[in-house]
């Protein structure tokens, strides 16, 4: 797990696209899509909670979004062979973001281990303003699902509809089979 602070840079000019009439409610249960940028790539930040943030992999050029979101910490669940390009930590640095990974390539590599380091992470941010990303939110959706299921007492259903508030799709059957294996146990 790699962990560092980061110092800010100026920030840029922050646009918010408005596309197809979305309005979106805010809502604890519902994730509130808050921006949308950089029309082509199609970068989409959600707001699941007052402090959690769900999105996919942030450009270069997102990062001043997120430092005018206020968002202070940044957790990654993509290994840096996905995005090689991009030295995220070292950009989190600039705009002062704390900066975390926890690398997930596949759903088996989510063990228990992995999540009491997110529980570990999260407890320790004590509810300050974090964007959770992968390339497309359902490794945050999977690593929530476990979360909440081992460490907030959700009984299974209730965990799988929390990971699908935070971005849980194709990887579903996978981590429901993990935690009634957990169960079992």
């Amino acid at each position: 797990m790699q962990i560092s602070a980061v110092p800010s840079a100026s920030i840029i000019e922050l646009r918010i696209l408005k596309t197809m009439g979305l309005v979106c409610l805010l809502s604890c249960y519902t994730p509130t899509l808050i921006a949308e940028v950089n029309a082509e790539k199609n970068y989409r930040i959600n707001k699941i909670t007052d402090s959690t943030y769900v999105s996919g992999q942030p450009s270069v050029n997102d990062f001043a979004l997120l430092k005018q979101l206020k968002i202070q910490n940044i957790i990654s669940f993509r290994p840096p062979s996905e995005h090689p390009q991009i030295n995220e930590a070292e950009i989190a640095s600039q705009y002062q973001m704390a900066f975390y990974t926890i690398p997930i390539d596949t759903p088996e590599q989510i063990t228990y281990e992995r999540v009491a380091t997110l529980e570990q992470i999260l407890t320790s941010l004590n509810q300050e303003p974090t964007l959770m990303h992968c390339a497309s939110g359902n490794r945050v959706g999977a690593m929530m699902t476990a979360h909440a299921y081992w460490f907030r007492g959700q009984n299974l259903e209730d965990a799988l509809k929390t990971g699908e508030r935070y971005g849980l799709t194709r990887w579903r059957g996978d981590i429901e089979k993990l935690l009634l294996q957990y169960r079992l146990q």
